[in-house]
């Protein structure tokens, strides 16, 4: 088997006017005791981009190292369900006479919203 282990301290690789590409047939395992940092330049810079392009993205693995398949929520309609939720608290709160029959409708509105908050092709595991 064909191999380059490197070893050291501290390991750089640059380039500053064209892309670094790192390939593999099969894959590319980073490892770390610490910390894995990607940066895309300076933070000020609204044109830097991070991209991801996979059909599944995995965020960890259960104890067991058994799969577990959640979709990952939209992070716009997580936080327009979030705030519907804390307006009813607050009409709750504030009007508890009223509330009951008002709410109603808006608590099977959200449960039915809360479906739709899943996205359909990226998941974790």
């Amino acid at each position: 088997m064909d191999q380059i282990n490197l070893k050291s301290d501290y390991v750089f690789i640059s380039s500053s006017t064209d892309d670094v590409n790192i390939m593999s047939g099969k894959n590319i395992n980073n490892y770390s005791a610490g910390s894995i940092i990607h940066q895309t330049g300076d933070p000020k810079n609204k044109e830097n981009s991070y991209i991801i392009n996979s059909q599944n993205i995995i965020l960890g693995i259960q104890p067991n190292n058994t799969i577990k398949l959640e979709a990952v929520p939209k992070s716009d309609e997580l936080i327009k369900i979030l705030s519907e939720m804390l307006d009813i608290m607050t009409l709750i709160v504030t009007t508890p006479d009223e509330a009951e029959a008002a709410l109603l409708g808006d608590i099977t509105s959200l449960k039915t919203k809360l479906i739709n908050i899943k996205s359909k092709t990226t998941k974790t595991y």
